[in-house]
């Protein structure tokens, strides 16, 4: 249900990891201080429908578990990233990242970082405030990169317009 953060953080970096599991739906997260942290949540999280505004991103590590990035909204991440992955243990992978509209064009969207050995974003069928592939490739962080990073990051096919249930920024 809609809550309204402004400022402060939500599931930040401690270095006390807590497992659990994250629904996160119909929200404004404006000006946080940290990134979200998802710590292998011990069953489907999921964060849809939300408008992240000058905050950081969201960066997940899971174990056969699935992590549901839908119809968000992203501008502005004060982060390397808007969405990053650093563990995805288990087949098919989890974390999947779609029908999101990410728009700043001058910052990576989806990022595997280097270093890490199994890290994977499905980020197909997203808006990426551009339909040129090469700005679209410029918002990803991947093995295209850094032959560090684990693999390649799929975005084709890419939306042509915001998906109709992704919340519209003012």
């Amino acid at each position: 249900s809609f809550t309204y953060f402004h400022g402060g953080s939500l599931y930040a970096p401690t270095g006390n990891a807590v497992y659990g599991s994250l629904t996160l739906s119909d929200s404004v997260l404006e000006d946080l201080g940290e990134y979200l942290y998802v710590w292998y949540p011990e069953t489907v999280s999921t964060i849809e429908r939300n408008i992240f505004s000058r905050s950081g991103g969201i960066s997940i590590g899971t174990s056969g578990v699935d992590v549901i990035i839908r119809n968000n909204v992203f501008i502005q991440q004060t982060t390397e990233y808007a969405v990053e992955n650093w563990a995805d243990y288990g087949s098919p992978k989890r974390t999947l990242v779609e029908l999101n509209s990410f728009l700043s064009t001058d910052r990576i969207a989806l990022r595997l970082p280097p270093g890490y050995s199994d890290s994977a974003i499905d980020g197909r069928n997203n808006y990426w405030n551009s339909t040129d592939v090469s700005v679209v490739e410029s918002m990803i962080f991947d093995q295209n990169d850094n032959i560090e990073s684990a693999a390649e990051i799929p975005f084709d096919p890419i939306l042509l317009q915001p998906h109709p249930d992704t919340p519209i920024w003012p």
